[in-house]
């Protein structure tokens, strides 16, 4: 058994709108404290699988990010095509997480389209969204 959870959003926030994922410095996203209490909560008793659709170039910035906050994973899955949307990416990896860390308990996130995706997938998600949205 597993939870997959989002990065931007979910798992910390962001000081900008990620104008370049080239150069952007994510080192300043700070952790969203009841998303991380969480996952600590669950560490010993589950899979943590981070799924995000940031490009692949930003790994070393991002496991830089989840070491310094003390985040425990199983797995960091991120985007290695950056033409394919992120709901798209998302819904091509279920298969990949349920084969590889087992049955997805569930999934949080903040996204509107990844959450009814994953809903219509029939995974029960947390919803971390409406805590940003206007």
């Amino acid at each position: 058994m597993c939870i997959v959870v989002d990065i931007d959003g979910t798992l910390v926030t962001w000081q900008s709108d990620r104008p370049d994922w080239d150069s952007y410095n994510h080192v300043s996203d700070v952790p969203v404290e009841p998303v991380l209490a969480l996952l600590k909560d669950q560490w010993l008793r589950q899979k943590i699988v981070i799924l995000s659709a940031r490009p692949e170039i930003c790994r070393q910035q991002t496991e830089f990010l989840l070491q310094k906050h003390g985040i425990k994973y199983d797995a960091l899955i991120l985007r290695k095509d950056r033409a394919q949307h992120a709901t798209e990416f998302k819904s091509d990896c279920i298969k990949y997480i349920q084969q590889n860390f087992g049955e997805i308990t569930y999934v949080i996130e903040d996204d509107p389209q990844n959450v009814r995706m994953f809903v219509n997938k029939g995974i029960f998600v947390i919803d971390v969204g409406c805590n940003f949205r206007s």
